[in-house]
This record gives C-alpha cells, structure tokens and sequence, in this order.
C-alpha cells in the first residue's frame, strides 16, 4: 500500500463482471495466448512502478466465480459486492482495504496505456482531488469517450458522498459519473487528452461487442507480432489501416456512450 506526505493510502480497483448484456464472459474467455482481457490487465498493472495494490471488484452473482478464481489464480485481491450498484462495491472496497483513493480500472480495456495510467497516478499523488481524468479540449472526461486507453482517479470521500446524494440506477452502475457531473460539489482534476488524440473519433480500443472482441483480438496480436508497445504507434497502425477503422466506425455509432 502506498502512503504519501498527504497520508493516502492508494489502490488500484479493476471493475469486473461476467453477465455483461451486449457479450456475456467477455473479459473472461480467452484473448491471447489462452490468456483473458482479465488476466492481462491484471498481469499489466500489478507490478505497476508505484507499488500500488490490486484488487478485482466483482459481483456475489455466481456467474462470477470465474472472475474470483482467475483473480486468485494471478495473485490479486478479490471482493464481491452487489452486481448492480457497482457505486456501493467501491465504497465497500475503500472501507476494508482502507484505500483513501483509488484507481478505477474498466477491464473491457485490454489497451489501456500505463504511461496515461503513471502520469493520473503522478499528479493524484501530488494534488488532493476527487476525480482525476484525462478530458478532451470540449471539457468531456475519457471515460465517456470509446478511446478505452486511460483510467480514472477518485477519492473514497467522493464516492461515499455520491453513494449517500443518489439512488438513480445510471450512477450507481458508472461509478464516477456523478461525480465529474457535478464539478461545482467536488475537486475535479483534468489532465489535458494527448493532441495527438484529440480528433481521434473513430478510434475505439474499448470492447462491448463480439464485432469488438474480434476486431480488437486481431489488432492485439499484430502488436504482439510488430513488437508495438507505444501508444502513438498503435495509433498510426490503425489510422493506416481502413478496414481496422471501419469496424471500429461501425462499433462507435452502434454504441453510444
């Protein structure tokens, strides 16, 4: 557990679920090399520079039980709380491990970049605030983009008072949305979104569908193959390749977000 000269004690918290709507088991079947999305994000930030701890927020839904034991399988905590109100699952995780803040993982994202994930977790630590987000140059937090490349800081004081101020389903199933909703009650940090992304709207590394879950598998394994780690890299990959983009196109005005 981290502690630094503002006392927090800071853990990264991986949002998962079997019974996902649009494709069941997503996270959980497998990806590359017989390995899930889940195992990989777990395995891509559980060595993570800072020493933060990992903990998998899952539901008490039996269907789940894969998630505890792929958890367990690759040396990471486990907790299981409601299935709908994902909001109450991380105030329950804040209490028990005593995480004053924490980083929100969305595990449908299997390109989620470290460096973005070092830079919320470099300015977190030196700031105090509630939310934390890269946000576009029209003020809209990544999160409600289909980019699929960053993660989210949020304090536990934050998400107890969003948790007590609603009951409205839309907030307690997108943990962070009514806070960076209502800037003028929290401490809204916003890192700029890398230019280089700023007119990317076609780009979607964020997986909902069995059209997503193919498309991305095929584009995981090229950078495998290509030996492409840098996010810039895999950008110009993409861009360069219009059958690539036009799924991802077809994906994006199929899912709103």
């Amino acid at each position: 557990m981290v502690k630094t000269d503002y006392d927090l004690n800071v853990g990264i918290v991986i949002q998962a679920r079997s019974g996902s709507t649009r494709l069941k088991n997503k996270i959980v079947r497998p990806f590359y090399n017989n390995g899930s999305i889940l195992e990989i994000i777990i395995n891509k930030f559980k060595k993570n520079k800072y020493g933060l701890p990992v903990v998998v927020a899952s539901s008490i839904n039996s269907e789940n039980d894969i998630i505890e034991l792929l958890s367990i399988k690759n040396g990471v905590e486990i907790y299981r709380g409601a299935e709908e109100n994902v909001l109450s699952r991380f105030v329950e995780v804040c209490d028990k491990y005593g995480f004053s803040s924490v980083i929100r993982i969305c595990s449908d994202n299997p390109f989620l970049q470290e460096k973005f994930f070092e830079q919320i977790v470099g300015v977190g630590l030196d700031n105090n605030y509630d939310y934390l987000s890269f946000f576009t140059k029209n003020d809209v937090p990544v999160i409600k983009t289909h980019l699929g490349l960053f993660t989210e800081w949020v304090s536990a004081k934050a998400l107890k008072r969003a948790n007590t101020a609603t009951r409205e389903k839309t907030y307690q199933e997108h943990v962070t949305s009514f806070i960076y909703s209502n800037p003028d009650s929290f401490q809204i940090g916003k890192i700029p979104l890398p230019e280089f992304l700023e007119n990317e709207s076609s780009l979607r590394f964020t997986l909902d569908t069995i059209n997503d879950f193919n498309t991305l598998q095929g584009l995981y394994d090229i950078c495998v193959e290509r030996k492409i780690k840098n996010v810039e890299d895999l950008v110009d990959m993409v861009e360069s390749d219009k059958t690539i983009l036009q799924k991802m196109e077809s994906e994006i005005n199929n899912n709103t977000k």
